[in-house]
């Protein structure tokens, strides 16, 4: 079921493997389309067991020509790229080694660097060498995807977390918290500027996030997730039916 709203698009799918199937299929046609008016096509990913599957299924589009693709990350964990945790390593694994691409389209983030901020400053200028630039002077990704956290974070942009406040720098260090690692991410005025926003969840514990993201009033602290209704691209939210709760 697809459906259109003041949010985006909707399309509510039963399981999470059709969540993959179908957002491949999307993100695909997404960087096809893109190339059809351009010669490279930017693309920003998350982490997250949802992601990853789909990334898995991006792997087997072979029609798709990745050696025009620049691969960026939406966040990253401060631990090692080979660690488990890593987004970049659960994406090289579901997605990168399998595909013909050249390791200079690669934009890891090198949250694993002792100096943070620093290593958001260095992701910032990369992103403004190698990204073509939108509106308000700000590099605009042709794709992204987005996860849900149960408490309705996206990227790693917590609750009431500093990092929701930053309105100039387009990537910032995330301070550790109780339960989870320092990291890399990027901001809102970044995020909301991409073109092409797909946003996957699957599971019930994501229902009250979503819930809240979608109602006509909250508080966009405690929500994070309810950012994206400024998004000024085309935003495309993936969900299964235990997410989406009363979705019919």
């Amino acid at each position: 079921m697809s459906t259109l709203s003041v949010w985006g698009e909707l399309v509510a799918c039963h399981t999470a493997s059709e969540i993959a199937d179908v957002a491949a299929k999307r993100i695909a046609a997404a960087i096809e389309a893109k190339l059809r008016t351009q010669p490279l096509v930017s693309i920003a990913l998350s982490g997250g067991t949802t992601p990853r599957e789909t990334y898995a299924r991006l792997a087997l589009a072979k029609h798709v020509d990745w050696s025009k693709v620049l691969f960026f990350w939406v966040d990253e964990r401060a631990v090692s790229p080979s660690d488990a945790r890593s987004n970049y390593h659960m994406v090289d694994e579901a997605m990168l080694q399998k595909l013909p691409v050249n390791r200079n389209q690669v934009a890891r983030m090198q949250a694993d660097l002792t100096d943070l901020k620093s290593a958001a400053a260095s992701y910032e200028s990369l992103l403004r060498a190698r990204v073509m630039l939108g509106p308000k002077n700000v590099p605009q990704l042709d794709i992204l995807t987005l996860g849900v956290g149960a408490d309705g974070h996206t990227a790693s942009l917590f609750p009431r977390d500093a990092a929701l406040q930053e309105q100039k720098a387009l990537v910032t260090a995330v301070a550790p918290a109780a339960g989870r690692e320092a990291r890399l991410t990027l901001t809102f005025p970044m995020l909301l500027n991409a073109s092409n926003v797909f946003v996957l969840a699957s599971g019930l514990e994501k229902n009250k996030a979503l819930e809240r993201a979608w109602a006509a009033h909250g508080d966009d602290g405690e929500t994070p997730l309810r950012a994206l209704r400024n998004a000024i691209g085309a935003t495309t939210w993936i969900i299964d039916r235990a997410a989406g709760g009363l979705l019919k």
